[in-house]
């Protein structure tokens, strides 16, 4: 975060003061004008200089040209003798006033590597999401394949698909998700005895490099996950901004992707400590996915473990940030979902197999949790198997 001139870590460099210096004798008053963010050059006094006229500017300001520290100017500037500094505009083209005394040493000195000021702008954007489409597909399914000018994301809510990107054939599970570039020529294809359901967006973006994001099987966590389901939800809204939302969640996903797909490969080895914990998670999701049929409580997990109800809440805050009821809650509403999808059971019949206490509770949670209650659910799912039974072989 940057620090303002009026911070108290500048003064080991500088003070600040309000009204303009007014003394003519015996000063040079030198203008400069400052338009680059890359700096090859810090200036070097004797004397006290005072910096005028420099607002919405930077200033760079170190003791031996090793370590360097940044701060935004507000208000009008007196740097200290020996200290090296130079002006960088925040934004555009301006004129900064240096009032130098008469008698002072002040020179401009190389620097052997250039200060590059890098102000916080994105890296990515996305301007337009083109389509976006909840797919239901039968077992067998085939899409011979197409290429365009836009990105497609396909994100797995259940079952699996088995995508042909550049020669290869890639196979997503649910929770799975893939991006295929521009002019990338892909196909897809579901399994015998299976169906398979998964969110397809396609859109524009502005990036400059796209390796990281391309011919890679992403496994999401709940994070990422929510962030999908929230985009897929407001994309059913009618506001001025759900568009705009939808576009910020795209990019935060696409964000949070190229970020823990670089962490993984810098990360450094995990202690110990740190392992033991994260295996004992997993192995009470292990238990939970085992037992989620049933009435689980978190006394059952406590018992089974031999661990602290706060020593679990702590785990799991610190695995997936969510408590163990919630997760619990949220594991049975998924395992819901994908029953339903199966239009094998009544809504009734999935509440008591996944063990909730009651209807009520099942279709509140439900509708919480989506949107929608099970029963709204389950008739959409019907309406879009009637309405894609209709359709030969359009993706």
């Amino acid at each position: 975060m940057l620090c303002k001139t009026t911070n108290i870590q500048f003064q080991k460099y500088g003070f600040v003061y309000n009204e303009a210096f007014n003394k003519k004798n015996k000063y040079i008053y030198k203008e400069i004008a400052i338009s680059s963010h890359l700096l090859t050059t810090m200036f070097y006094c004797d004397k006290e200089i005072r910096v005028e006229s420099a607002n919405f500017a930077n200033i760079v300001v170190s003791k031996d040209l090793h370590q360097f520290d940044l701060f935004s100017i507000r208000l009008n500037l007196i740097i200290k003798p020996f200290q090296y500094f130079n002006i960088i505009p925040q934004n555009k083209k301006q004129t900064v006033k240096l009032i130098i005394p008469h008698d002072a040493k002040f020179i401009a000195l190389n620097l052997m590597k250039p200060y590059i000021y890098r102000p916080i702008v994105p890296v990515l954007s996305i301007p337009q999401i083109v389509g976006c489409y909840y797919n239901i597909k039968k077992p067998d399914y085939y899409f011979r394949g197409e290429q365009h000018n836009f990105y497609e994301l396909t994100y797995i809510d259940h079952g699996s698909l088995d995508c042909f990107v550049e020669d290869t054939w890639y196979t997503l599970h649910a929770d799975d998700l893939m991006i295929y570039g521009p002019n990338q020529f892909h196909q897809q294809k579901v399994g015998d005895n299976q169906t398979c359901s998964y969110l397809t967006i396609l859109f524009e973006m502005d990036i400059n490099d796209d390796s990281k994001l391309l011919n890679t099987v992403f496994h999401l966590n709940d994070n990422l996950h929510n962030l999908l389901n929230k985009l897929s939800l407001t994309s059913d809204k009618q506001n001025i901004y759900s568009q705009t939302l939808m576009l910020c969640y795209l990019q935060e996903t696409i964000i949070h992707l190229l970020q823990d797909n670089q962490l993984q490969k810098g990360a450094p080895k995990t202690p110990n400590i740190q392992e033991y914990r994260y295996d004992l998670f997993k192995q009470i999701a292990k238990y939970i996915d085992e037992n989620i049929n049933m009435p689980l409580s978190i006394e059952d997990i406590t018992h089974n473990f031999s661990i602290s109800r706060s020593s679990l809440q702590t785990l799991f805050k610190t695995n997936v940030n969510k408590t163990p009821k919630y997760y619990i809650t949220d594991l049975k509403l998924n395992r819901s979902k994908k029953l339903l999808l199966e239009n094998k059971y009544t809504v009734t019949e999935i509440a008591y197999m996944l063990g909730f206490s009651s209807i009520h509770y099942f279709s509140r949670a439900f509708k919480q949790r989506f949107n929608l209650t099970p029963s709204e659910y389950s008739k959409l799912v019907y309406h879009q198997q009637e309405s894609l039974s209709q359709q030969n072989g359009e993706k």
